[in-house]
């Protein structure tokens, strides 16, 4: 009988370990989404090497926020010379 229970449990335990391992393999070839996704910019424009959160303060150009960002806005950006957006 107490050799039926060590098997059981050997038998758990080396099931646990298999299904931890598993685990973490599927976590370590998981795609990482450490960086949260950005709003798109306004229809027309697109994004130039923008390495920031959805809202900035860009000195002369004032406060960018990409989810109230309008076409207009957008354009007077570009036009003004921010080097972060750029017609597409």
């Amino acid at each position: 009988m107490a050799n039926n229970t060590d098997k059981a449990a050997a038998d758990k335990a080396a099931a646990e370990k298999a299904a931890e391992k598993a685990a973490s393999e599927k976590a370590a070839t998981a795609p990482k989404s450490d960086t949260p996704t950005l709003p798109k910019p306004p229809k027309g424009y697109k994004l130039k090497d923008w390495t920031f959160g959805s809202r900035i303060d860009a000195g002369k150009h004032g406060i960018v926020d990409l989810e109230t960002l309008t076409e207009q806005r957008a354009a007077k950006l570009v036009s003004k010379g921010f080097r972060y957006l750029e017609k597409a």
